[in-house]
């Protein structure tokens, strides 16, 4: 038998190694720079041996601010959504989901779904399941232009259809195994454990009957990989203030009755990442939320606008979210144009720089996780830390297009316990 040349040998090692490596699975997150508004693009991507890949995306609310007023075409989001999905090879949009339905969160819905309508892009919409409360409950869905004009978009030959999500339902349920987005909030309705079993589960009525504020109504969304969470909730409110109710209450208390059950007694329950609700609000965010989440990475999603309780995001916010949990990183969509990378923490809200018509620019915040498909791995441990990679990008304010492109910013780790698979 003649001796393979080592060299030989090696290189064909290699291509065998590289054959059997394990195929990658990866959640990104993108929080889209719209202004006073949000704009959150999921996408969950499972690869496959000899198989093309397992992709599903939820767009999670539109924006308005620069793509609806002074008429602005909301082409113009569809042509930075078009971007993403082909720097990430994603084929459709398999969820549109709106949290609730204030303008800067649906704003840009109807026009959206217009372009959706031009046949050079209905192949992206194919099939696209379109979730908002109004559906969910007609008889307190709003009745102004905005919301009626998104609802005549429906109807026979569109490519996309409705469908009533309640609370328990897993967006992914189909797709993956160790992926999950449970919706665990909707209309006024959160999940509670039934006797503190996270799989017996009770509907828990957090809304008075006849309340039609938008706040209390919306949609949250707690997203699950591996050891990794993730938690969005619009404008989700944590006070019993301004005709709004503690919403975030129900939330807390199904995530430490859920994961004490999961981590008993060993203070890590948290959400890894979380998008900071009603844009860092003071009315949001309340202590017993941050002692629930405890985020490692906290994504405040804004334009800097002046409310009536003051500017968007608060400062006051940002020192809840430290309170006891010194290592959150923040980041933001906002960019003023006196700050490259402002990520230390302080909002500055009293500061007259940060008046909105003093932001030129606009960013996206990107987070992902990555790791070997959970089929493959067998040696998952309760206590590994997950690294969250991020990156950020910039979009000019007045014509929405990306006038960088995405750089790395420093990974951020989360070392709490996280539970097995």
């Amino acid at each position: 038998m003649r001796r393979i040349n080592a060299a030989v040998y090696l290189l064909l090692l290699t291509i065998a190694v590289a054959a059997h490596a394990a195929p990658m699975q990866t959640l990104k997150i993108y929080h889209i720079g719209v202004g006073q508004g949000d704009c959150t693009f999921i996408i969950a991507k499972k690869e496959q041996s000899r198989k093309a890949p397992i992709v599903v995306s939820a767009l999670i609310d539109v924006g308005s601010g620069p793509i609806v007023r002074a008429g602005r075409d909301p082409a113009l989001l569809w042509a930075a959504l078009l971007q993403i999905m082909g720097e990430n090879s994603v084929p459709t949009i398999n969820y549109l989901i709106l949290s609730h339905l204030d303008e800067d969160h649906m704003g840009a819905a109807e026009g959206l779904l217009y372009v959706l309508e031009r046949p050079n892009f209905k192949k992206y919409a194919k099939g696209m399941i379109v979730v908002d409360r109004g559906w969910l409950d007609p008889s307190t869905k709003p009745t102004g232009t905005i919301y009626t004009g998104f609802e005549g978009r429906f109807g026979t030959g569109k490519p996309w259809r409705r469908k009533k999500i309640d609370v328990k339902e897993n967006l992914f349920d189909g797709y993956f195994d160790n992926m999950k987005m449970w919706c665990v909030a909707a209309n006024g309705v959160s999940l509670q454990p039934r006797n503190g079993d996270p799989t017996k589960w009770n509907r828990r009525v957090l809304v008075p009957s006849g309340s039609l504020n938008e706040n209390d109504r919306c949609y949250g969304f707690l997203i699950e990989f591996d050891g990794f969470r993730y938690f969005t909730a619009g404008d989700m409110t944590g006070y019993d203030v301004d005709s709004q109710h503690n919403i975030e209450l129900g939330f807390s208390d199904f995530l430490t009755q859920c994961m004490q059950r999961a981590q008993p007694s060993d203070g890590n329950c948290h959400v890894c990442c979380l998008k900071v609700n009603h844009h860092g609000s003071i009315n949001s965010t309340n202590p017993d939320f941050v002692t629930a989440t405890k985020p490692r990475l906290a994504v405040f999603s804004s334009g800097l606008q002046m409310f009536s309780n003051g500017r968007l995001p608060q400062q006051a916010v940002a020192t809840r979210l430290r309170t006891n949990n010194a290592a959150c990183s923040f980041f933001y969509t906002y960019c003023p144009t006196n700050i490259a990378d402002p990520y230390d923490g302080t909002v500055q809200d009293n500061d007259p720089l940060f008046f909105t018509d003093q932001l030129d620019r606009w960013q996206d915040i990107v987070v992902s996780v990555s790791r070997p498909s959970a089929n493959l791995v067998a040696n998952r441990l309760y206590g590994d830390d997950i690294t969250m990679k991020v990156q950020a990008c910039y979009r000019d304010r007045s014509t929405f297009a990306r006038t960088s492109n995405l750089r790395d910013l420093p990974d951020v780790v989360c070392s709490k316990k996280h539970p097995a698979p």
